[in-house]
């Protein structure tokens, strides 16, 4: 099941825009089935997919950064097609991105995802010391 309500539409744009000021690039949102947010674009060029996350946490309040194993492949599957696969996190004190890939830890876990118990999955584990804060 897709979720993607307005106001995450609206925190993803804050994001990419904020991170495109970082990076220089202008931003291309991809339709919801492309596995991944935004296209990033220099000049004629395509640089770069990107994978936004927006946590009301703190970036602070966990060692590391769980995302699933399969969203983490179907990214890494951009590289193979010449893209750079990059995940970025909006957390509530910091933004905050990984190329991928990277160094990461697999496990299986479930979580809470909008209210909604996952049965546990195969998750890889970012730490956060990985990420770049902008």
């Amino acid at each position: 099941m897709l979720f993607e309500t307005q106001e995450d539409l609206d925190n993803e744009r804050r994001a990419i825009i904020r991170f495109c000021a970082y990076t220089d690039c202008v931003p291309y949102k991809l339709p919801m089935e492309s596995e991944a947010d935004y296209i990033l674009m220099r000049g004629e060029d395509a640089k770069a997919i990107v994978e936004i996350k927006c946590r009301t946490i703190s970036s602070k309040d966990y060692d590391e950064y769980l995302v699933g194993q399969k969203k983490y492949n179907a990214l890494l599957r951009w590289k193979n097609v010449g893209f750079a696969p990059i995940l970025l996190i909006s957390w509530s004190d910091a933004i905050g991105y990984v190329k991928l890939p990277v160094e990461h830890k697999t496990s299986m876990q479930g979580k809470n995802d909008r209210g909604r118990t996952v049965v546990p999955d195969p998750v890889v584990l970012i730490p956060i010391s990985k990420f770049t804060m902008i």
